[in-house]
């Protein structure tokens, strides 16, 4: 009876992809996501060979080797992480290394050992190479998201190194993690974004 009247809840992620494409040397790009969510969990990009997602034979899911020389998302006035991410050390010896450890932070394969990943981060340097952040306030709660609206706007600042790129235009997909709650009464169904 007291569900008849307020209704079941039911929380569950959805995501929102915003794509864009950029000419080929472009080492500069800043891509804004302009998706009102009350709750940002999780947001992540990749960049593409364009030529590659029209070529039946090839894998059109792969992202470009990892070019990217500094990166950060900012939401707002927050910037996430809170310091520019720079990929042009000499110290490491794998390309990318800190981004490929926040990668795994932002996908939650570094709470426990058990949630081991495939990707190496050899692998994730030439094929792989996704930027990531959590949008999370908590990450033990899982559903303590950030609100994204007119005023603060989901934004990537990238500095890549385009001098590498063919002739080929580059597509840039950015996916955006967000909850959403469904209610559903007896006579019918509504859902919040």
């Amino acid at each position: 009876l007291e569900s008849s009247q307020s209704g079941l809840e039911w929380c569950y992620h959805r995501i929102y992809n915003y794509s864009a494409t950029f000419a080929a040397g472009t080492s500069n790009f800043t891509l804004q996501v302009s998706k009102a969510v009350s709750q940002a969990t999780h947001a992540f990009m990749v960049t593409q060979d364009s030529s590659l997602t029209q070529n039946a034979t090839a894998d059109s899911f792969q992202s470009e080797q990892f070019k990217y020389k500094a990166w950060q998302f900012r939401l707002g006035s927050q910037y996430y992480p809170n310091q520019v991410v720079n990929n042009q050390t000499t110290i490491i010896p794998i390309k990318g290394m800190e981004s490929y450890l926040l990668t795994l932070a932002s996908f939650e394969k570094m709470k426990t050992p058990f949630q081991e990943t495939s990707v190496s981060p050899s692998l994730y340097s030439s094929t792989h190479g996704v930027i990531a952040v959590s949008l999370e306030r908590n990450q033990s709660l899982a559903v303590s998201g950030l609100p994204i609206n007119n005023s603060r706007i989901l934004e990537i600042l990238v500095d890549r190194d385009g001098a590498l790129d063919g002739v080929d235009k580059r597509d840039v997909n950015c996916f955006l993690t967000y909850i959403s709650v469904a209610k559903a009464y007896i006579d019918n169904l509504s859902v919040a974004i």
